[in-house]
């Protein structure tokens, strides 16, 4: 009867060392958006400063992921779903609050208007200025959210590469871009950044991009992850320069 006792308390011994080791150690759901520099494919795998950075502070946290990429609107919306989902390149806003754990900052976002140089439109001062043209944004985008928000109807693109060919079609007169990411794209579409201007800041929302993680994720690996980030990036990841990671020349053509 012991013995029978002993096997017993020993499967359940082992059996909530299992559960709770799997709680406390999951394995991460990286999800990444076509955002370079900062993140894109590269020959079937995951590359970029933001994608390079956060497997380096996974490893240094020893934990176990996979690195998926979609385009932002779908990145978004599955990593919410998603059990133990970390997303990439997100903005912190008071709307997105509640929707994540926050772990800290990546990398840089200086975020303006560009047009096309050499048309009629009258250039901007301020933002209510943009409002007798048609503006390009992204669905469930930061800076679309921010220009609806201010009272201007926004054309919603697929694509920032689109919304550059839309530029040049003259289907919309402007477009909200991270710097980096506008003249990357630029570079990959073989046209002339002297072709473009920036013609507006947008510094309410030229904040650094987080890692954040699903809201129901277990606190313990929140601030496993944050420990991890500190290790790898000392001082703020903001501070991270996007001209030291830039993709190869088969991406930019």
């Amino acid at each position: 009867m012991k013995l029978a006792q002993w096997w017993l308390f020993l499967l359940i011994y082992c059996y909530t060392n299992a559960a709770l080791s799997s709680e406390n150690n999951p394995k991460v759901q990286v999800f990444a958006s076509i955002f370079p520099p900062f993140s894109y494919l590269d020959q079937g795998r995951v590359s970029g400063v933001s994608v390079d950075l956060v497997r380096q502070v996974l490893t240094a946290a020893e934990m176990d992921y996979d690195v998926l990429i979609f385009p932002w609107a779908r990145a978004y919306e599955r990593s919410q779903i998603t059990p133990n989902a970390l997303l990439i390149n997100v903005a912190r806003t008071p709307e997105r609050e509640a929707l994540f754990k926050w772990v800290g900052e990546i990398v840089k976002f200086d975020v303006k208007i560009f047009a096309l140089k050499g048309t009629n439109n009258p250039k901007p001062n301020t933002l209510s200025d943009l409002s007798s043209g048609k503006i390009g944004g992204l669905r469930q985008d930061v800076k679309t959210a921010y220009l609806q928000q201010q009272g201007l109807t926004v054309q919603v693109i697929n694509s920032e590469e689109s919304g550059i060919r839309q530029l040049l079609a003259g289907r919309i007169d402007y477009l909200a871009a991270d710097i980096n990411s506008f003249q990357y794209r630029l570079t990959k579409l073989q046209l002339d950044p002297n072709d473009f201007e920036a013609v507006l800041d947008l510094k309410e929302i030229s904040k650094p991009l987080y890692i954040a993680l699903q809201k129901d994720t277990p606190d313990v690996i929140v601030e496993r992850l944050r420990l991890a980030l500190n290790k790898v990036v000392p001082q703020s990841a903001a501070n991270i320069g996007q001209q030291d990671s830039v993709p190869p020349a088969h991406q930019r053509n």
